[in-house]
This record gives structure tokens, C-alpha cells and sequence, in this order.
């Protein structure tokens, strides 16, 4: 069957009689494309186990300068460690859920068996370590920083059990542990603040018990035991040198620092390697435990901004650093003066996915290691990279307008031609600042102007008629961080942040500005929030209202008189970056740690919550397209759900506009079972034919119709043949034909 629709409003209708008005509708995830912060690994037999965000990437590093990637595979969290020996990968998520895995033939993991150890308090935001797993023999000890060590028999590895813990009820934090013959060295926190090493002794056939505790001067964060001397990295305090072979007593013998934050230490011959977060791997003489030099004898960074590296694994004269965003970097130390790199753990291994758009059959993400990712999602279910476009600096927000890409980075605005997306490049830059707390957040184009939202800079308006030499034609001082902008017509909708974080009543949270001139921008009006409303993030503009969020909620402002806005509505508890849905009835809001909310506006003095998606770590941005949503989560990449809310498509003026050319829509809902709905546009009165084929090419189903006028069009397919009888689920292919027009998109079946 199908059945043609005039125009937007009898698909509303349609939409409305066959989903009623109960709004709140689940969203189903289709497909997740991750490309996360690499931050721990394990290396056995020459294979290398790192995570990727919660995927764990397999690769065969037997030749370490040139790694080849066996397999990969997702977890439902985010990954906090893993160890492998005796060809068993032990893996502990976010979500306290413990696994064991055969990997005899690590192309095709086997998973033996799962233990839920309760709920793990981690920061999805920082990545910061809540837990340590390792295995000995046929036990794996967990160290989770809000509860102890918990040691998990694996001798029947099909069925894993508790055999012991331990915990201090002193404690306020476990951070480190390491095993060595029959001692067991836990660092933690102690309920006064004091950092301190304890000594336990354990056997196979006795309880862990205390022999010895030695108190340091900063947090216990990494651990390792080379004969009778314990190495620990602590915090500012350095590398300590503990002498235990007398566990009852054990020595401080030395401390060593020099840069950076330590937080885990591994030895290797004359040498310990430290993993110092943002200052990289440092390489200490240890040949003296009792007088060890602060400056190393070599070490190693990371070219990659914001990349901070906290663990660290040695195998033979290989350093394998899971360096968050920046992934994992294979570094060779057979000369420990001059460790040298030598590759990465997988291609795309690292990354943060934090700013998302789409257009036509692509999703384009701004990434904090990779820049511009660009994917093919004609397939929703199974997308695919197909283009990094790399600049100087890191990719934080993404805004498709025409064709090209505005990405917004630590250096400025970077300007992607995505004419032909398998072939985008930069073609041109505007640059304003060096990387740190300056860069710019929002930006938004109208008429061949960009205006750009510089945090402690202000407003600037930049001439991109020609995309390739951006040229300034004015500028707006900012109050303190200019943080997103948005145009309509001649006024700039400045939204501030805070004013250097003494939450004044009087700033003028937004500004509208008047910019007819760009050499004379200048204030009309103003909405000051509240003391309570200090860091605001994002604005979008629609018709009469404005939609402001920040850490208070989602504020509706009516902007009818826009020297005079006033707040019409509050939705709490709010979050960090949205996105307004194609309808106008419904915010898409991206709430951090929290997931994906879903906030019907139709009522703007009474918004409520529709529905909410939970993602796998920090939900950065969103970008909402007919039936479909896609997410950019920092350590979950991209997530492609699909959610029930109508769609109805309006152009940049907020107004239902008469086509200028013929178009094609994805349809929606898509996948789709048992029906779904075609949408397009004709610019005047024509005859359009719709044809449907198998991905063999043979026709399913045809049919034409005239149209007397132009518009936009809608008709509806059930599934059906030629012949009234149901298809098989699949892909297929929908195209149009109107005279010269010819186009076709693909659509997916699912039973």
C-alpha cells in the first residue's frame, strides 16, 4: 500500500490517530559507533586487551611497531579494568558487573561466567580510577575505591564466587593494591586524611589478615612490588621506595619527584616507569631504592592535547599507554633514556565524541582526539567512519550549514567543505586565541556571516563568503564567557556564562544584541537569570521564545518584545547542551552523566519531561532528525536511537517554507516495522513517481501521482508488493522521479 499525504499538516494528523497523545514514548537504541578514551590494558602472549569508551579492542602486537587488530567487542558500561593471564580476560565495569572471558582464541571471546559486585561510584566525567582488578592463579583480586578488596575465585571459571575481602571501616578511599607471594599492599585514605600502605598476608587456605601499615605524605595512587621493595606513585609526593621485607615493619626508604601527578609505577629491570598524567611517562633510575634521583633518566609525552596518561603496562622492552583521548601509544623502551614510539594500539583507538549534527545520510562528530569524524548512517543499524579530517587543536562542537561543517576547537573555528563527504578537508580558519580556557563554543551562520561565541572574548561576526578566507567584520566585547549564540533576522542572541564564578544577580546572562551593523553591535535587551542561575551553556531561538540551559534547568524565555524578555517557563533538573527537535514540541536535552532527557515544550509555561535515554558515560550533545536521534557520548561515541516523537521539518526563519527545489527525506520511522512514511519536496506543480527495490534491484512496489502545486508531500508504504503480500525484512531502496529529478535513499525493514 501506498498512500499518498498532501502536506506537513495531514502527517501530523496521521501521526496523532495512530499514536495518540501519550507523549511519552521509549527511545531504542539501533546501533553505537565507539571511538572512546583508551585507559587501561593488559597485554599476554603477544595480545594487547585496551579499552575504547566500553568497547574492548583486541590486537595482535607480537610485532609492536605494527599492531593488527583481531576483534572487538561492547560491554553495557563503561570499562574501569581489566587483567588477563592463563589466556582468561577478567573485565570490571561502571556498572559493578564483574566478567570473566575465555580468550584461548582472542578473535572470538567466551564468556565464561559474570558476578554482580554492586554498584561502583565513578566519575564518567573525570574517568577517574574507582577500581583495580589483577588475577593470580585462580583468584582475582578487586580493589574498588568505595569498598575494599573483594577476592573472586576462578577455579571453576564457569562459575565464579566471592572467596574473601577486606575493608577498613577507617577508610574513606582504597586506591592501589599489589600482590606478591603471600603479602597483598592495599594504599588508602584513612577517615583523618592520612595516607597510608597496609601489609596483609593471604594463603590459599587462610583469611586476609593486617601484619604491617606505613603512613606517606600524598594519596597511594599505583603500586607495584619488585622482590622486597614496593614502588608506589603518590600524588605530588612522587615515587616512593618501601622496604618490606619485613612486612610487620615496612620502610620508607626514599621519595623522588619531579612533574606531573603519579598515579601508577611498573618496574622493569634498573628502572621504574611512572605514569604522571599530563606530564606522560617518566622513566627513574631505581638502581638505588635508598637514593633515587627526582629528575628521570628519560620519558615519554603525547603530541595529542588534553591527553593524560594514569596507567601503564610493560612487556619485555614495550610500554603500552592508554592515554585517554589521545588512545593507546606503543612505546619502545629497550633504551629507557629514550623511550621511542613506535604505534598506536588500533586505528580510531582513542577519543571523545562531544559535539554531533547530521545531514542528508551523514553524522558528522566532533571529536577531541580525532577532530572531525565523519560517518555513513544510510544503514542506521551498522554505521561506518568513513573520513577523520584532522587540524591543529581538538573538535569540541559541530554545525553543519550547507555544505560545510563548522567545527568549533581549542584554537578557533575550523571550516570542513562535506560537498562530497568521503573527499571533506578544512578549507579555511578563524583563529583567535591560543588553546586553554579561550576558544570559541557556539556558532551559527545566516546569509554568509558566521557569528562566533569566543569564551572570554565576546562576539564576533566573520564574512565566510568565500569559506576559504574568513574575514572579521566585527566585534561584541563579552561581560565574562560568551558561551553560545544564535540569529534571527538582525539580533544576535548572546548567552553568557557566568561572571567569573561570584554568581552576581546583575549579569546579563543573555544579551540581545542588535548586529544590522557589524561595526555597531549593541545591546536592546537582557535576561539576568538569578543568583541561582550562573552557568548557562546553550540557547536555541524559535518563534517567540528562547530556550536557555544551564546547571538550574531548562529556562523558556518569551522574546516577543526582545528589548523586555521575560521567563515563562522552568524545567528542572536540567543539564549542559541541547538540542530543540525539528517539531518545535519537544527539547532534546544532553544532561551530562545523566543520559538523554526528553522535555515536551508545546506548553512553554509548563514544559514537562517526555521520556529519558540513559547513555554510557558523559552525554555531550544531541541531534535529533525524524525518527531518529543521535547522540555524541564522550566514552560511548556515537548512538544512533530511535525515539516516536513526529517530526516536521522547518527551515532556519522557523517557518514552514515553500520548496526551492526538489528534495528527498530519510523516512521516518526508520527502521521501520510494519509501516513507514516518504516525505519530499517539489518547487511546482509535477507529476512524481515513487519506486521501491530489494537490494537485488528488482521493483517491489511503484506508483505516480500529480500534484497541482508545490509543497511538501508525504505517502505512506505498509511493506507490501505489487501483489498485497508482506516483504521480508531488509534493506530497500526508495527513489522518486520527477522529470529530470532522480533520487533515491535507503530504507530498512525490520520484523
Amino acid at each position: 500500500m501506498l498512500r499518498y499525504l498532501p502536506n506537513r499538516i495531514s502527517w501530523l494528523c496521521l501521526f496523532v490517530l495512530l499514536h495518540g497523545l501519550n507523549f511519552a514514548q521509549d527511545i531504542t537504541l539501533l546501533s553505537q559507533l565507539v571511538n572512546g578514551s583508551a585507559t587501561v590494558s593488559a597485554v599476554d602472549n603477544g595480545i594487547l586487551y585496551f579499552d575504547s569508551g566500553n568497547k574492548i579492542v583486541i590486537s595482535n602486537v607480537s610485532t609492536p611497531q605494527s599492531p593488527v587488530v583481531l576483534g572487538s567487542f561492547l560491554l553495557d558500561a563503561t570499562i574501569l579494568d581489566l587483567d588477563v593471564e592463563f589466556e582468561q580476560l577478567a573485565i570490571l565495569d561502571a556498572d559493578g558487573l564483574f566478567s570473566l572471558y575465555s580468550v584461548f582464541v582472542p578473535e572470538m571471546p567466551d564468556l565464561l561466567d559474570s558476578l554482580s559486585i554492586g554498584p561502583v561510584e565513578f566519575d564518567p566525567i573525570f574517568d577517574t580510577f574507582a577500581a583495580e582488578i589483577s588475577i593470580v592463579g585462580s583468584k582475582v583480586f578487586i580493589l574498588r575505591e568505595d569498598s575494599g578488596l573483594l577476592v573472586i575465585d576462578i577455579s571453576d571459571p564457569e562459575n565464579v564466587q566471592v572467596a574473601d575481602s577486606y575493608i577498613d571501616i577507617s577508610s574513606t578511599g582504597y586506591y592501589s593494591f599489589a600482590i606478591s607471594d603471600s603479602l597483598v599492599l592495599i594504599g588508602r585514605v584513612t577517615s583523618d586524611l592520612i595516607s597510608v600502605v597496609t601489609v596483609l598476608q593471604y594463603s590459599d587456605e587462610s583469611n586476609l589478615e593486617v601484619v604491617g601499615e606505613v603512613s606517606l605524605g600524598d594519596t597511594p595512587e599505583g603500586i607495584t612490588i619488585a622482590g622486597d621493595i614496593a614502588y608506589i606513585a603518590a600524588g605530588q609526593q612522587g615515587i616512593i621506595s618501601l622496604d618490606i621485607n619485613n612486612p610487620t615493619s615496612p620502610t620508607i626508604l626514599d621519595d623522588a619527584y619531579w612533574d606531573g601527578w603519579y598515579t601508577q609505577v611498573e618496574v622493569f629491570g634498573d628502572y621504574a616507569y611512572v605514569a604522571a598524567d599530563a606530564a606522560g611517562m617518566l622513566v627513574i633510575d631505581i638502581s638505588q631504592p635508598n637514593n633515587m634521583e627526582d629528575t628521570p633518566v628519560g620519558f615519554y609525552v603525547s603530541s595529542e592535547e588534553y591527553s593524560y596518561l594514569q596507567y601503564l603496562t610493560l612487556d619485555d622492552n614495550t610500554a603500552y599507554l592508554p592515554y585517554g583521548l589521545g588512545g593507546l601509544k606503543i612505546v619502545d623502551i629497550s633504551d629507557p633514556l629514550a623511550p621511542t614510539y613506535l604505534a598506536d594500539g588500533s586505528p580510531n583507538s582513542g577519543g571523545s565524541a562531544f559535539g554531533v549534527d547530521y545531514k542528508n545520510d551523514f553524522v558528522y562528530l566532533a571529536d577531541w582526539s580525532n577532530d572531525l569524524t565523519i560517518v555513513d548512517v544510510s544503514d542506521p543499524v551498522n554505521p561506518a567512519i568513513i573520513r577523520n579530517v584532522g587540524f591543529d587543536g581538538s573538535g569540541k562542537k559541530v554545525r553543519i550549514f550547507g555544505d560545510y561543517a563548522y567545527v568549533t576547537g581549542s584554537y578557533g573555528v575550523h571550516i570542513v567543505d562535506i560537498s562530497n563527504p568521503l573527499e571533506a578537508s578544512v578549507v579555511g580558519e578563524f583563529i583567535r586565541s591560543e588553546p586553554g580556557s579561550i576558544y570559541p563554543h557556539g556558532v551559527d551562520v545566516k546569509d554568509d556571516k558566521m557569528y562566533v561565541s569566543f569564551n572570554a572574548m565576546g562576539l564576533y561576526v566573520v564574512d565566510v563568503s568565500n569559506p576559504e578566507n574568513p574575514i572579521e567584520l566585527g566585534h561584541f566585547d563579552a561581560l565574562d564567557w560568551a558561551r553560545d549564540v544564535v540569529v534571527v533576522d538582525s539580533l544576535a542572541y548572546l548567552l553568557n556564562l557566568n561572571d567569573g564564578g561570584s554568581f552576581s544577580e546583575a549579569l546579563q546572562y543573555m544579551q540581545i544584541l542588535n548586529i544590522s551593523d557589524p561595526n555597531n553591535i549593541y545591546e536592546i535587551g537582557n535576561w539576568t537569570g538569578s543568583r541561582n542561575y550562573a552557568w548557562s551553556n546553550n540557547i536555541l531561538v524559535r518563534d517567540a521564545f528562547a530556550y536557555v540551559l544551564g546547571d538550574k534547568g531548562l529556562f523558556i524565555i518569551d522574546i516577543s518584545d526582545p528589548t523586555n524578555p521575560v521567563t515563562t517557563g522552568v524545567w528542572n533538573p536540567g543539564g549542559w547542551n541541547f538540542r530543540l527537535s525539528e517539531d518545535g514540541n519537544f527539547a532534546f536535552i544532553a544532561k551530562e552523566g545523566a543520559g538523554l532527557k526528553v522535555v515536551d515544550v508545546s506548553n512553554p509555561s509548563n514544559p514537562s519531561l517526555a521520556t529519558t535515554f540513559s547513555t554510557f558515560d558523559y552525554c555531550a550533545d544531541v541531534a535529533p532528525r525524524d525518527s531518529l536521534v543521535y547522540i555524541a557520548d564522550a566514552d560511548g561515541g556515537l548512538l544512533i536511537a530511535q525515539h516516536g516523537f513526529a517530526p516536521v521539518s522547518i527551515n532556519n526563519d522557523h517557518e514552514i517554507a515553500t520548496p526551492l527545489s526538489f528534495g528527498l527525506d530519510q523516512n521516518f520511522p526508520n527502521p521501520f516495522n510494519p509501516s513507514t512514511t516518504i516525505q519530499y519536496s517539489i518547487p511546482f506543480s509535477s507529476q512524481v513517481e515513487l519506486n521501491i527495490y530489494d537490494m537485488k534491484g528488482r521493483l517491489i512496489k511503484t506508483d505516480s501521482v500529480e500534484h497541482p502545486a508545490a509543497g511538501v508531500y508525504s505517502l505512506n508504504w505498509n511493506g507490501t508488493d505489487m501483489a498485497g503480500r508482506s516483504v521480508p525484512s531488509g534493506m530497500y531502496i526508495f527513489q522518486i522521479i520527477s522529470g529530470e529529478f532522480n533520487m533515491s535513499r535507503k530504507m530498512v525493514l525490520l520484523k
